[in-house]
């Protein structure tokens, strides 16, 4: 087997992993496909579970303990949010969504290279 050519794909995006850190443009890239193909709407935006277990079988190189505490940081930063979104009470099961305006946000501000994947503030340029 040719260990360069895989079935299951995982893509970086250099400015964002610049950005909000390598570990975190991961797993939120990982977030945004399965947003891409949830059915599960609430409040206007699409959702998706997974446990930390279930995050790890799709990103094996991260530890449960790595990928709760990327989570945790992308939640602080604002990147995604979590909530508990069952009607029943009892299902404590936890929902992510991703806030594209604060993502959008973020590189407001920022003129991409997208040949040398480098960015430059513009408030700081002039």
């Amino acid at each position: 087997m040719n260990y360069l050519i895989e079935k299951t794909v995982l893509t970086i995006e250099p400015t964002l992993a610049l950005k909000i850190g390598l570990n975190e443009s991961i797993v939120l890239k990982q977030l945004h496909y399965w947003i891409k193909k949830s059915k599960k709407n609430h409040n206007g935006k699409k959702w998706v579970f997974n446990t930390y277990k279930q995050w790890k079988e799709q990103l094996p190189f991260f530890s449960e303990k790595t990928i709760q505490r990327i989570i945790l940081n992308l939640k602080e930063i604002g990147l995604i949010e979590i909530q508990q979104i069952d009607k029943n009470k009892m299902n404590r099961t936890n929902f992510y969504s991703i806030n594209y305006e604060k993502i959008d946000q973020l590189f407001e501000n920022l003129k991409i290279s997208k040949t040398k994947y480098e960015f430059i503030e513009l408030s700081k340029r002039e």
